[in-house]
């Protein structure tokens, strides 16, 4: 980053393991799904974006990350958030959708069965086990 070396390891450690923003950002294609949030009494805001009913390590400003295959579309009554389909693909092996929460895309790589239109509101689901979570001034991960 500008020169600065911000994490050394395994490409799959630094994958799973990112000690940042930058580095979260940084590897893996789609990058890591990165939203701006503000935490407080089990769910996140984020401007733009609906309410995401889920708990953080903390209350305050966050950066929530959250990678394209560890999500999944759900029902409703499973679900932490509600969102339209901004675009979706048919990559051969799988199915890319794109939702738009504020300003940023948000991917999420899908079963290559699934057909979706510009619109349609999809049911996401956050695994709780694969969220990382950093501090939204110094970008550091936070270990939870």
């Amino acid at each position: 980053n500008e020169g600065v070396i911000q994490q050394l390891g395994r490409p799959e450690g630094i994958y799973n393991d990112p000690a940042n923003v930058f580095v979260a950002g940084f590897i893996g294609s789609p990058a890591m799904n990165l939203l701006q949030v503000h935490a407080h009494n089990d769910a996140l805001q984020c401007a733009g974006c609906p309410v995401i009913r889920i708990s953080s390590p903390r209350p305050g400003n966050l950066t929530l990350g959250v990678r394209a295959e560890d999500l999944g579309l759900t029902d409703i009554a499973s679900a932490h958030f509600s969102a339209p389909v901004y675009t979706f693909e048919l990559l051969g092996d799988s199915a890319m959708v794109n939702l738009k929460l504020g300003d940023r895309i948000f991917s999420i790589k899908a079963s290559k069965d699934l057909r979706l239109t510009h619109g349609e509101r999809v049911h996401v689901r956050l695994p709780h086990d694969r969220l990382y979570w950093f501090d939204a001034q110094s970008g550091e991960r936070l270990r939870t």
